[in-house]
């Protein structure tokens, strides 16, 4: 199997591919970082709403919307990414490597 180099983000402008997969993969690290915050405030928002008030559902829609809206688009951002990931793959670099790529082989040691 050949070895897949890993570009450095630095470089990621005189590739072939463009835009690149390591461009959607920081899409997707913000939408993810966004969900986890609108998980949390959905939680504390049924927490609040169920004490405060039992019919006050809007307060559960309102942040449970923007969720499932960041959710979506995370799906749409991951499905563009595909076709360059697959492309850079078939040129034998990638600017979104997986961990085994990321890690050091001590790291990979330690893993087993």
């Amino acid at each position: 199997m050949e070895s897949i180099r890993k570009i450095p983000r630095a470089e990621w402008g005189s590739q072939p591919i463009q835009p690149t997969a390591g461009s959607y993969w920081l899409k997707c690290n913000q939408t993810i970082k966004v969900i986890l915050i609108l998980l949390a405030v959905v939680v504390v928002f049924a927490i609040v709403g169920r004490n405060t008030h039992p019919r006050s559902a809007w307060m559960l829609w309102v942040p449970l919307s923007a969720f499932i809206a960041s959710c979506i688009s995370l799906m749409i951002v991951g499905s563009f990414a595909l076709g360059p990931y697959r492309a850079e793959r078939r040129l034998g670099y990638t600017t979104w490597p997986s961990r085994s790529e990321t890690s050091t082989p001590k790291d990979r040691e330690n893993r087993r």
